[in-house]
């Protein structure tokens, strides 16, 4: 499509607008989201909290009640296995309880009712035979109306082959 001088000097005046007010917007973009500001100190501690609860959760014989750690409309998604959808699928999903579940948590971030967690694990199961392992974690939190958090979706993936 061929355009005449006008319609080009049209064109090209919008653009150079465009592109002009391109930095107020990311400064208005950026002040929103200083303004909402990210986690508070409290959640990020509680976040954390949660992460290590649901390992010695797992550790201590209480696996058949992990599912406590989800949100209703969870979604658990372990490596080379289909999704796990739903709280109630999450926990009938356990059938073991760990020797060692490890999470070192790397990174916490989100903003108000989101957030998520990077995190490096070690898991060793309660299984004759089982060969530990190590893997990453990817985990979406979301606060609950009560204040506290619960996992959304978790994935994980191993870095030397799962069990």
């Amino acid at each position: 499509m061929f355009y005449g001088t006008a319609e080009l000097q049209i064109r090209e005046t919008t653009m150079h607008r465009l592109l002009a007010l391109t930095p107020l917007l990311l400064l208005a973009c950026a002040a929103q989201q200083q303004a909402t500001g990210g986690l508070s100190d409290s959640d990020e501690t509680a976040i954390r909290q949660l992460v290590q609860e649901l390992a010695t959760a797992g550790e201590t014989g209480e696996y058949q009640r992990l599912g406590r750690f989800f949100t209703d409309d969870a979604v658990w998604m372990p490596q080379d296995q289909a999704a796990v959808e739903g709280r109630s699928a999450i926990q009938a999903w356990f059938t073991v309880g760990a020797i060692d579940w490890d999470h070192q948590v790397l990174e916490v971030n989100g903003s108000g009712d989101f957030a998520y967690v990077r995190a490096t694990f070690t898991l060793d199961l309660d299984v004759e035979g089982f060969t530990p392992y190590t893997g990453k974690v990817l985990a979406v939190m979301r606060k609950q109306a009560d204040g506290s958090w619960l996992i959304s979706h978790y994935a994980s993936s191993c870095s030397n082959g799962c069990g």
